[in-house]
């Protein structure tokens, strides 16, 4: 999603505080059909009472062919106007999704995919919204409205018959199953994998690479590790490929506003005088002799490229953000694998911090969600399973208790009491005086494990409560099985 202007998120309708329900769009109000033309024949005195040439008037038919064309063309302008307008709405939802507000997105979506609704050629915009919608319904629990949301999305890209389009519908819709609960992964599976081939049919690389890395998570939950981490792999790549198309696009505008200067601007004159007169008609004379700048071919390949420049600028940070999301899930999947527990953690740890690396470089789009769940996992990587890891983990938690502050509603930093065993777990010190040696347990219960709820416990608290199938005990609800970003 491309970044929206301020003022268009500042004009973002205020949402209620009450959960939103999807209300699918309708229908705007059809206009009054015109009157059907009738078949009988115009009567005599009708046909005495007309100009005996103005029905073979061929200057009345080209002026009514103009007027007709140009209605047409008033027609277009208005629909385009409405369109760009609804576009920077739709910007404004997408850096919403982005930063967590779901519910602001969700009452500017369902607007905007309702107005498309009626506008010609606004068909892909509504799908657009209707699926970023159905995605912000999911992460807001809103199943079943989510589920109305990605099917009438779904009838509306196949309207259009944009097989992209219908690819993306496969994600959402194969995300919705494996969210729900109890989670459908086998339905979840199938809709990834349908979205993979459509993409791979079509050469859209973020479908494919969204797919491939959907996939990849359902896999794993289904227990084939093994296939999962290889699918983390591929889909890796697929994004490291958009970055390369998105740099080289970027390189190709540049080049071609290198090659094509600006127009020189004329000094200003000061009035009055003269000279200042004759200089001012002589500028006049020269502007009239030379091409303006609407038909000059230089700076029309110039404004050209500057709007592709700015295209690729955005693309590139999608592709940033969406590669440092594909690292931190080759990082869980690293995580999780067999063999050696510690060489494990030390390369995931690695991973984690290249994903973390380029979340907060100037080239990508801004994802607080993400950059939290990144922190979150170096935090507890460190201190549970890299050896001699604890200092850094301890300052992992430190940076993640003032994201908290600036970023969770209703979050006032890390707990600092176990919610199992009710004892203090001060997770912003550094309390452990040495490293584990042979005996893993001999200061287990210094390391504490942060969950995705941020509430923190003891590490050992935690994996005994785990094993007998309760959830965290300061929110009363189940962790997810799955360390998925999107």
């Amino acid at each position: 999603p491309a970044a929206a202007p301020a003022a268009a998120a500042a004009a973002a309708p205020t949402l209620n505080p009450a959960a939103p329900a999807f209300v699918p769009p309708g229908s705007s109000t059809p206009a009054a059909p015109g009157a059907p033309a009738t078949d009988e024949p115009a009567t005599n005195e009708q046909a005495t009472n007309e100009p005996p040439s103005a029905a073979a008037d061929p200057d009345a038919d080209d002026a009514a062919r103009r007027a007709a064309l140009q209605e047409r063309i008033n027609n277009d302008r208005e629909n385009m106007r409405k369109l760009q307008q609804l576009r920077i709405y739709l910007q404004a939802a997408s850096q919403m999704f982005w930063r967590g507000e779901y519910r602001r997105a969700v009452e500017v979506l369902q607007q905007v995919a309702e107005k498309c609704h009626g506008i010609p050629s606004g068909e892909m915009m509504e799908c657009e919204a209707l699926r970023l919608c159905g995605h912000c319904l999911i992460r807001l629990k809103q199943f079943d409205a989510a589920d109305r949301c990605l099917d009438m999305c779904m009838d509306v890209a196949k309207t259009v018959e944009m097989p992209a389009l219908i690819a993306n519908v496969h994600i959402a819709q194969g995300q919705l199953a494996s969210q729900r609960e109890p989670p459908d992964y086998p339905k979840a599976l199938e809709h990834h994998e349908a979205a993979r081939v459509i993409a791979r049919e079509c050469e859209d690389i973020s479908a494919e690479a969204a797919a491939c890395l959907n996939c990849a998570n359902t896999v794993g939950k289904m227990g084939d590790k093994e296939r999962g981490m290889e699918l983390q792999y591929e889909a890796l790549g697929l994004r490291r490929k958009q970055v390369a198309d998105a740099q080289l696009e970027i390189a190709e505008a540049k080049k071609v506003l290198d090659e094509n200067p600006p127009a020189p601007t004329e000094p200003a004159t000061s009035g009055g005088t003269a000279e200042s007169e004759q200089a001012s008609g002589a500028t006049t004379e020269s502007e009239r002799a030379a091409p303006t700048a609407a038909t000059d071919p230089t700076q029309v390949k110039r404004r050209r490229a500057m709007m592709d420049l700015a295209n690729s600028k955005r693309s590139l940070q999608e592709a940033r953000r969406a590669e440092a999301a594909a690292l931190a899930n080759v990082a869980t999947a690293v995580a999780g694998a067999d063999g050696d527990k510690a060489q494990r953690a030390t390369d995931a740890a690695a991973l984690y911090e290249q994903s973390i690396e380029i979340l907060r470089s100037e080239d990508s789009f801004t994802d607080k969600q993400l950059e939290l769940a990144v922190v979150l996992n170096l935090a507890n990587v460190y201190d549970n399973h890299v050896p001699n890891g604890h200092g850094t983990g301890v300052e992992y938690r430190r940076e993640l208790d003032e994201m908290v502050r600036k970023n969770v509603q209703g979050k006032e930093g890390l707990p600092d009491v176990c919610g199992v065993c009710e004892e203090r777990t001060n997770p912003l010190d550094m309390v452990r005086t040495g490293e584990r040696g042979a005996d893993e347990d001999a200061d287990d219960m210094t390391a504490l494990t942060v969950l995705d709820c941020m509430h923190c416990h003891h590490s050992k608290c935690w994996t005994a409560r785990k094993e007998t199938g309760k959830g965290c005990p300061d929110c009363h609800r189940d962790e997810p099985d799955g360390n998925a970003f999107v």
